[in-house]
């Protein structure tokens, strides 16, 4: 009976650390579906802004076999849900890219990210990235490519800097006139002729001197406007005009 008894209570003390290690492991379990619980509602919320048409994007393997794209992704490739498993070779791109497929090699060979900057015939830019897509061991499982719609902020650009070079070249071309002995109205008369042509409305420009506290048209106005305006003297008391071509 001591026998038995000692036996007994070995095996009551082994099921009372099986039952903790039994509470541990359901803590741990309990604890994992939390997590796994926060995942999926993640990878659920990024599949919907993917989804939603806010990025163009689409997935590669490493045999370059198409495995999931977002719906806008058909503005660049004639993509439908049965191209699911082709090659991105098999695919005629809407947009001229002659890198396009040497750039899916070469991140599929070297893991670096390659860009570049395409358009369609639509007159749309796109700022096209692509990059290596690594699985859990760090290696390249595939290419991830993406598009951004650049072609607002390239028109700006191009806008930008078309005015500048016009802007630098009416500045050389005043410069020149200036050293070859031109008078001042005439080397000021070209920058107004810039500046006008490139607001594209009905604006103005001319250019006064201030001397002591006399006004002094150079360029810019009509005559029957700058013999008002020349030798207009500058005061507190002057008029709101003159106020404000003093300061």
């Amino acid at each position: 009976m001591d026998a038995s008894r000692e036996e007994l209570q070995a095996l009551n003390e082994e099921l009372t650390a099986s039952n903790e290690q039994l509470n541990q492991s359901n803590e741990d379990l309990s604890d994992a579906n939390v997590r796994l619980q926060e995942n999926i509602a993640q990878l659920a919320m990024q599949s919907r802004v993917l989804l939603s048409g806010a990025v163009m994007t689409l997935f590669l393997d490493r045999e370059l076999k198409l495995r999931w794209f977002t719906p806008t992704m058909r503005d660049v490739l004639p993509l439908a849900p049965g191209d699911i498993g082709r090659s991105v070779a098999d695919l005629v791109p809407r947009f001229q890219d002659k890198d396009f497929y040497t750039d899916i090699n070469h991140v599929i060979k070297t893991s670096e990210v390659r860009e570049a900057i395409v358009g369609n015939d639509e007159g749309r830019s796109f700022l096209r990235k692509t990059y290596p897509y690594m699985n859990e061991m760090g290696l390249v499982a595939g290419v991830a490519i993406t598009f951004a719609d650049i072609t607002t902020d390239r028109t700006r650009a191009e806008v930008a800097l078309r005015r500048n070079q016009s802007w630098l070249s009416a500045q050389k071309e005043a410069f020149q006139a200036a050293m070859n002995g031109g008078s001042l109205d005439t080397s000021l008369g070209i920058l107004i002729r810039s500046l006008v042509d490139q607001a594209h409305d009905e604006r103005r420009c001319a250019f006064y001197i201030a001397e002591g506290n006399v006004l002094h048209h150079v360029v810019g106005m009509p005559d029957s406007y700058a013999r008002c305006v020349d030798g207009f003297r500058i005061s507190p008391e002057s008029l709101a005009c003159g106020l404000a071509v003093a300061t």
